[in-house]
Protein backbone atom coordinates (compact mmCIF):
# COMPACT_ATOMS: atom_id res chain seq x y z
CA UNK A 1 0.00 0.00 0.00
CA UNK A 2 3.09 2.55 0.24
CA UNK A 3 4.54 1.76 -2.79
CA UNK A 4 0.83 2.94 -4.50
CA UNK A 5 0.95 5.93 -2.24
CA UNK A 6 4.36 6.71 -3.12
CA UNK A 7 3.23 6.29 -7.44
CA UNK A 8 -0.14 8.10 -6.49
CA UNK A 9 1.57 10.86 -4.88
CA UNK A 10 4.45 11.13 -7.58
CA UNK A 11 1.72 10.97 -10.91
CA UNK A 12 -0.01 13.71 -8.81
CA UNK A 13 2.89 15.72 -8.77
CA UNK A 14 3.61 14.97 -12.44
CA UNK A 15 0.95 16.17 -13.27
CA UNK A 16 0.83 19.56 -10.80
CA UNK A 17 3.85 20.24 -12.51
CA UNK A 18 2.45 19.75 -16.37
CA UNK A 19 -0.74 21.89 -15.48
CA UNK A 20 1.85 25.08 -13.93
CA UNK A 21 4.37 24.30 -17.01
CA UNK A 22 0.98 24.76 -19.16
CA UNK A 23 -0.10 27.77 -17.58
CA UNK A 24 2.81 29.32 -17.34
CA UNK A 25 3.08 28.39 -21.42
CA UNK A 26 -0.24 30.28 -21.69
CA UNK A 27 0.78 32.80 -19.75
CA UNK A 28 4.07 33.77 -21.67
CA UNK A 29 1.65 32.90 -24.57
CA UNK A 30 -0.69 35.41 -23.51
CA UNK A 31 1.80 38.06 -22.70
CA UNK A 32 3.80 37.43 -26.08
CA UNK A 33 0.40 38.12 -27.93
CA UNK A 34 -0.58 41.16 -25.82
CA UNK A 35 2.87 43.15 -25.88
CA UNK A 36 3.28 42.03 -22.28
CA UNK A 37 -0.11 43.41 -21.32
CA UNK A 38 -0.45 40.26 -18.83
CA UNK A 39 2.80 40.61 -16.88
CA UNK A 40 1.64 44.51 -15.80
CA UNK A 41 -1.98 42.82 -14.92
CA UNK A 42 -0.45 40.41 -12.76
CA UNK A 43 1.73 43.13 -10.69
CA UNK A 44 -1.35 44.93 -10.11
CA UNK A 45 -2.92 41.90 -8.42
CA UNK A 46 0.12 41.44 -6.64
CA UNK A 47 -0.15 44.72 -5.25
CA UNK A 48 -3.55 44.59 -4.74
CA UNK A 49 -4.37 47.28 -7.47
CA UNK A 50 -7.80 47.17 -9.33
CA UNK A 51 -7.64 46.05 -12.78
CA UNK A 52 -7.76 48.62 -15.34
CA UNK A 53 -5.53 52.32 -15.71
CA UNK A 54 -5.23 53.39 -12.13
CA UNK A 55 -7.78 56.90 -10.91
CA UNK A 56 -6.05 58.94 -8.64
CA UNK A 57 -8.13 60.68 -5.75
CA UNK A 58 -9.26 64.40 -6.63
CA UNK A 59 -7.81 66.78 -5.00
CA UNK A 60 -9.94 69.03 -2.44
CA UNK A 61 -11.38 72.06 -4.20
CA UNK A 62 -13.01 75.01 -2.30
CA UNK A 63 -16.70 75.80 -2.08
CA UNK A 64 -18.52 78.57 -4.07
CA UNK A 65 -20.83 79.25 -0.93
CA UNK A 66 -21.65 77.65 2.29
CA UNK A 67 -23.98 75.12 2.91
CA UNK A 68 -25.77 76.77 5.67
CA UNK A 69 -25.56 80.48 7.31
CA UNK A 70 -26.83 80.43 10.93
CA UNK A 71 -27.09 83.87 13.09
CA UNK A 72 -25.36 82.81 16.56
CA UNK A 73 -24.29 85.33 18.93
CA UNK A 74 -26.02 89.33 18.99
CA UNK A 75 -23.68 91.81 18.56
CA UNK A 76 -20.94 90.21 16.90
CA UNK A 77 -18.59 87.03 17.30
CA UNK A 78 -15.34 87.20 18.14
CA UNK A 79 -13.50 83.66 18.35
CA UNK A 80 -14.18 80.11 17.57
CA UNK A 81 -12.62 76.63 18.46
CA UNK A 82 -12.86 73.20 17.00
CA UNK A 83 -12.92 70.19 19.47
CA UNK A 84 -9.90 68.13 18.73
CA UNK A 85 -10.86 64.76 16.81
CA UNK A 86 -14.34 65.73 17.71
CA UNK A 87 -17.80 66.71 15.88
CA UNK A 88 -18.02 69.92 17.45
CA UNK A 89 -17.42 73.59 17.33
CA UNK A 90 -17.20 76.57 19.78
CA UNK A 91 -17.98 80.31 18.98
CA UNK A 92 -17.94 82.98 21.26
CA UNK A 93 -19.42 86.47 21.46
CA UNK A 94 -19.96 89.83 22.63
CA UNK A 95 -23.70 88.44 23.81
CA UNK A 96 -22.02 87.22 26.99
CA UNK A 97 -22.20 83.01 25.44
CA UNK A 98 -20.24 80.39 23.84
CA UNK A 99 -22.24 77.73 21.65
CA UNK A 100 -21.41 74.41 19.92
CA UNK A 101 -22.46 73.67 16.66
CA UNK A 102 -22.58 70.05 15.26
CA UNK A 103 -20.14 70.09 11.89
CA UNK A 104 -22.14 67.48 10.22
CA UNK A 105 -25.07 69.00 10.39
CA UNK A 106 -24.53 72.13 10.90
CA UNK A 107 -27.13 72.59 13.94
CA UNK A 108 -26.43 74.18 16.97
CA UNK A 109 -26.15 71.75 20.03
CA UNK A 110 -26.11 73.68 23.46
CA UNK A 111 -25.58 77.20 24.90
CA UNK A 112 -22.81 78.10 27.38
CA UNK A 113 -24.22 80.66 30.26
CA UNK A 114 -22.49 82.14 33.07
CA UNK A 115 -20.18 84.98 31.38
CA UNK A 116 -21.09 88.39 32.76
CA UNK A 117 -18.75 89.95 30.30
CA UNK A 118 -18.15 89.26 26.68
CA UNK A 119 -16.36 85.92 25.65
CA UNK A 120 -12.98 87.05 23.79
CA UNK A 121 -11.89 83.63 23.15
CA UNK A 122 -12.33 80.04 23.26
CA UNK A 123 -10.77 76.72 23.92
CA UNK A 124 -11.67 73.31 24.17
CA UNK A 125 -9.24 70.49 26.50
CA UNK A 126 -7.44 68.34 24.69
CA UNK A 127 -10.40 65.27 25.50
CA UNK A 128 -12.87 67.79 23.98
CA UNK A 129 -14.72 67.04 27.05
CA UNK A 130 -14.36 70.92 28.72
CA UNK A 131 -14.62 74.17 26.83
CA UNK A 132 -13.27 76.87 28.31
CA UNK A 133 -14.20 81.38 28.03
CA UNK A 134 -12.11 84.09 28.32
CA UNK A 135 -14.54 86.62 29.81
CA UNK A 136 -14.49 90.69 29.88
CA UNK A 137 -15.48 89.41 33.52
CA UNK A 138 -12.18 89.21 34.61
CA UNK A 139 -12.76 85.04 35.21
CA UNK A 140 -12.61 82.08 33.00
CA UNK A 141 -15.46 80.00 33.39
CA UNK A 142 -14.82 76.27 32.38
CA UNK A 143 -18.03 73.93 31.08
CA UNK A 144 -18.96 70.46 30.58
CA UNK A 145 -19.00 70.25 27.29
CA UNK A 146 -21.93 67.35 27.30
CA UNK A 147 -23.93 69.30 29.57
CA UNK A 148 -23.12 73.25 29.22
CA UNK A 149 -23.01 73.23 33.41
CA UNK A 150 -19.94 75.37 34.49
CA UNK A 151 -17.72 73.16 36.44
CA UNK A 152 -14.99 75.72 37.52
CA UNK A 153 -14.57 79.65 37.37
CA UNK A 154 -11.02 80.44 37.75
CA UNK A 155 -10.17 83.60 39.15
CA UNK A 156 -6.66 85.47 39.15
CA UNK A 157 -6.85 87.98 36.52
CA UNK A 158 -7.39 91.63 37.68
CA UNK A 159 -8.74 92.58 34.35
CA UNK A 160 -10.17 91.70 31.34
CA UNK A 161 -8.99 87.87 30.07
CA UNK A 162 -8.21 88.67 26.30
CA UNK A 163 -7.36 85.15 25.63
CA UNK A 164 -7.27 81.21 26.59
CA UNK A 165 -5.45 78.43 24.93
CA UNK A 166 -5.43 74.91 26.07
CA UNK A 167 -2.50 71.79 26.28
CA UNK A 168 -2.65 70.15 22.99
CA UNK A 169 -1.58 67.19 24.99
CA UNK A 170 -2.56 67.27 28.92
CA UNK A 171 -6.23 67.73 29.62
CA UNK A 172 -5.33 69.26 33.21
CA UNK A 173 -3.37 71.96 31.82
CA UNK A 174 -4.45 75.32 29.94
CA UNK A 175 -2.73 79.59 29.66
CA UNK A 176 -4.59 82.40 29.37
CA UNK A 177 -3.65 86.47 29.25
CA UNK A 178 -4.86 89.28 29.93
CA UNK A 179 -5.05 92.72 29.83
CA UNK A 180 -3.87 93.27 33.53
CA UNK A 181 -0.56 92.31 31.69
CA UNK A 182 -0.21 88.68 33.48
CA UNK A 183 0.35 85.49 31.57
CA UNK A 184 -1.59 82.57 33.96
CA UNK A 185 -0.95 78.93 33.99
CA UNK A 186 -3.89 76.94 35.35
CA UNK A 187 -4.50 73.71 36.74
CA UNK A 188 -7.92 72.65 35.70
CA UNK A 189 -7.93 69.26 37.89
CA UNK A 190 -7.73 71.42 40.90
CA UNK A 191 -8.77 75.02 39.49
CA UNK A 192 -6.30 77.45 40.60
CA UNK A 193 -3.25 79.11 39.10
CA UNK A 194 0.09 77.67 38.97
CA UNK A 195 2.57 80.11 37.97
CA UNK A 196 1.95 84.08 37.17
CA UNK A 197 3.93 85.43 34.85
CA UNK A 198 3.99 89.30 34.17
CA UNK A 199 4.65 90.61 30.78
CA UNK A 200 6.17 94.39 30.22
CA UNK A 201 3.60 94.49 27.23
CA UNK A 202 0.02 94.26 26.79
CA UNK A 203 -0.20 90.79 25.54
CA UNK A 204 -2.90 90.44 22.87
CA UNK A 205 -2.90 86.72 21.12
CA UNK A 206 -1.21 83.23 22.95
CA UNK A 207 -0.35 79.75 21.68
CA UNK A 208 0.76 76.68 23.18
CA UNK A 209 3.39 74.77 20.91
CA UNK A 210 2.70 71.14 19.86
CA UNK A 211 4.41 69.77 22.37
CA UNK A 212 2.66 71.97 25.35
CA UNK A 213 6.11 72.60 26.75
CA UNK A 214 6.20 76.68 25.39
CA UNK A 215 4.22 79.53 25.28
CA UNK A 216 4.36 82.28 23.00
CA UNK A 217 2.08 85.28 23.27
CA UNK A 218 1.66 87.87 20.59
CA UNK A 219 1.58 91.82 21.91
CA UNK A 220 0.04 95.60 20.91
CA UNK A 221 3.31 96.43 19.67
CA UNK A 222 3.71 93.40 17.19
CA UNK A 223 6.04 91.90 19.49
CA UNK A 224 6.59 87.78 20.33
CA UNK A 225 7.39 86.32 23.64
CA UNK A 226 8.36 82.85 24.28
CA UNK A 227 7.83 81.03 27.44
CA UNK A 228 9.13 78.00 28.77
CA UNK A 229 6.50 76.48 30.74
CA UNK A 230 8.86 73.98 32.96
CA UNK A 231 11.24 76.75 34.14
CA UNK A 232 9.41 80.23 34.44
CA UNK A 233 8.24 80.99 37.61
CA UNK A 234 6.63 84.03 39.04
CA UNK A 235 8.99 87.42 37.79
CA UNK A 236 11.13 85.10 35.35
CA UNK A 237 11.46 86.93 31.91
CA UNK A 238 10.94 85.29 28.68
CA UNK A 239 13.18 83.07 26.70
CA UNK A 240 12.70 85.26 23.49
CA UNK A 241 11.21 88.34 22.56
CA UNK A 242 11.58 89.18 18.90
CA UNK A 243 9.42 91.82 16.55
CA UNK A 244 8.35 90.98 13.56
CA UNK A 245 5.37 92.89 12.76
CA UNK A 246 4.60 96.63 13.41
CA UNK A 247 1.18 96.66 14.68
CA UNK A 248 -0.78 94.78 17.13
CA UNK A 249 -0.65 90.64 16.85
CA UNK A 250 -4.28 89.50 16.88
CA UNK A 251 -3.86 85.85 16.46
CA UNK A 252 -1.37 83.02 16.99
CA UNK A 253 -2.21 79.32 16.08
CA UNK A 254 -0.71 75.96 15.59
CA UNK A 255 0.37 74.70 11.95
CA UNK A 256 1.30 71.40 10.61
CA UNK A 257 5.13 71.83 11.07
CA UNK A 258 5.56 71.19 15.37
CA UNK A 259 8.26 73.76 15.28
CA UNK A 260 6.01 77.04 13.47
CA UNK A 261 2.96 79.48 13.87
CA UNK A 262 0.67 81.24 12.31
CA UNK A 263 0.17 84.86 13.15
CA UNK A 264 -2.40 87.81 11.83
CA UNK A 265 -1.93 91.14 12.51
CA UNK A 266 -3.40 94.53 12.91
CA UNK A 267 -0.54 95.23 10.18
CA UNK A 268 -2.78 93.40 7.40
CA UNK A 269 0.38 90.66 7.31
CA UNK A 270 0.06 86.83 8.04
CA UNK A 271 3.23 84.92 8.84
CA UNK A 272 4.08 81.73 9.13
CA UNK A 273 6.59 81.77 11.90
CA UNK A 274 9.39 79.70 13.30
CA UNK A 275 9.37 79.87 16.85
CA UNK A 276 12.88 77.62 16.78
CA UNK A 277 14.65 79.77 14.54
CA UNK A 278 12.75 82.83 15.42
CA UNK A 279 12.27 84.55 12.33
CA UNK A 280 9.27 84.34 9.52
CA UNK A 281 9.61 81.47 6.94
CA UNK A 282 6.79 83.20 4.87
CA UNK A 283 4.56 86.32 4.83
CA UNK A 284 1.18 85.89 3.65
CA UNK A 285 -0.31 89.00 1.90
CA UNK A 286 -3.44 89.18 -0.68
CA UNK A 287 -4.72 92.21 -2.90
CA UNK A 288 -6.97 95.08 -0.57
CA UNK A 289 -6.67 92.45 2.38
CA UNK A 290 -7.40 94.62 6.03
CA UNK A 291 -8.41 92.61 9.28
CA UNK A 292 -12.11 93.88 10.35
CA UNK A 293 -13.29 95.57 13.42
CA UNK A 294 -15.43 94.15 16.09
CA UNK A 295 -17.85 96.26 18.96
CA UNK A 296 -18.65 99.91 19.72
CA UNK A 297 -14.84 100.42 20.26
CA UNK A 298 -13.51 99.30 16.61
CA UNK A 299 -11.20 96.11 18.01
CA UNK A 300 -9.14 94.65 15.78
CA UNK A 301 -10.14 90.61 15.37
CA UNK A 302 -8.94 88.48 12.75
CA UNK A 303 -8.77 84.86 13.76
CA UNK A 304 -6.85 82.63 11.55
CA UNK A 305 -6.32 78.60 10.79
CA UNK A 306 -4.07 76.42 8.50
CA UNK A 307 -5.42 73.12 7.54
CA UNK A 308 -3.89 70.39 9.49
CA UNK A 309 -2.37 69.06 6.34
CA UNK A 310 -0.91 72.13 5.44
CA UNK A 311 -2.38 73.32 2.33
CA UNK A 312 -4.73 75.99 2.90
CA UNK A 313 -4.55 79.03 5.33
CA UNK A 314 -7.88 81.13 5.98
CA UNK A 315 -8.47 84.90 7.07
CA UNK A 316 -11.37 86.68 7.36
CA UNK A 317 -11.06 90.41 5.72
CA UNK A 318 -13.40 93.70 6.20
CA UNK A 319 -14.82 93.62 3.76
CA UNK A 320 -16.79 90.36 4.38
CA UNK A 321 -14.65 88.40 1.91
CA UNK A 322 -12.62 84.96 3.70
CA UNK A 323 -9.43 85.13 2.02
CA UNK A 324 -8.44 81.31 1.71
CA UNK A 325 -4.21 80.90 0.41
CA UNK A 326 -2.92 77.71 -1.05
CA UNK A 327 0.60 77.09 -0.08
CA UNK A 328 0.58 74.22 -2.48
CA UNK A 329 -0.08 76.77 -5.24
CA UNK A 330 2.76 78.81 -6.83
CA UNK A 331 3.00 81.95 -5.10
CA UNK A 332 2.15 84.53 -6.88
CA UNK A 333 -0.48 82.64 -9.23
CA UNK A 334 -4.04 82.91 -9.76
CA UNK A 335 -4.60 79.81 -7.79
CA UNK A 336 -2.49 80.70 -4.52
CA UNK A 337 -5.27 83.06 -3.36
CA UNK A 338 -9.08 82.78 -3.67
CA UNK A 339 -11.58 84.64 -2.15
CA UNK A 340 -14.93 83.30 -0.75
CA UNK A 341 -17.60 85.85 -0.57
CA UNK A 342 -20.46 85.79 1.55
CA UNK A 343 -20.71 87.29 4.90
CA UNK A 344 -21.88 91.14 4.75
CA UNK A 345 -20.22 92.23 7.43
CA UNK A 346 -16.65 92.40 8.73
CA UNK A 347 -15.20 88.42 8.69
CA UNK A 348 -13.73 88.28 11.88
CA UNK A 349 -13.01 84.21 12.07
CA UNK A 350 -12.13 81.39 9.86
CA UNK A 351 -11.40 77.97 11.19
CA UNK A 352 -10.45 74.51 9.52
CA UNK A 353 -12.35 71.31 10.78
CA UNK A 354 -9.61 68.21 12.21
CA UNK A 355 -10.28 66.37 8.57
CA UNK A 356 -9.49 69.55 6.63
CA UNK A 357 -12.52 68.81 5.06
CA UNK A 358 -15.20 71.86 6.61
CA UNK A 359 -14.49 75.28 7.30
CA UNK A 360 -16.27 77.38 9.40
CA UNK A 361 -16.21 81.50 9.41
CA UNK A 362 -18.03 84.24 11.32
CA UNK A 363 -18.71 88.01 11.37
CA UNK A 364 -18.79 90.80 13.72
CA UNK A 365 -22.77 90.86 13.08
CA UNK A 366 -22.96 87.47 14.60
CA UNK A 367 -23.64 85.10 11.73
CA UNK A 368 -21.65 81.65 11.54
CA UNK A 369 -21.14 80.31 7.53
CA UNK A 370 -20.28 76.41 7.45
CA UNK A 371 -18.53 75.39 4.21
CA UNK A 372 -17.92 72.11 2.53
CA UNK A 373 -15.13 71.62 0.64
CA UNK A 374 -16.00 69.20 -2.70
CA UNK A 375 -13.47 66.59 -4.42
Amino acid sequence: SNTTSRRSSTTDGQAAAAAAGSSAAAAAAAAGATGGQQMWGSLRQKMGLPEGPLVLPKERELPAAPVKTVQAHTGGCTSLSFQPHGHLVATCGLDKTVQTWDLNMAAHVTTYHGALGSVNDVSFTSDGRRVLGASGDKRLLVWNTATGQVVQTLTGHMNAVSCVCCSPLDETMAVSAGEDRCLKVWDLSRGYITRSLPCAKMPTALCLSADGATTITGHLDGTLCLWDLRQSRAGSQPLAEVRDHSQAILCLSTTNHPDRLLTASKDNQLRLWDFRQLGTVQVLKAPHFTVGHIGSMGRSKCHAEMTADGRWVAAGAADGQVVVWDLQATPGSAAAVKQLKHHKEAAVAAGWSSNCSQLVTADKAGSIAFWQCTE
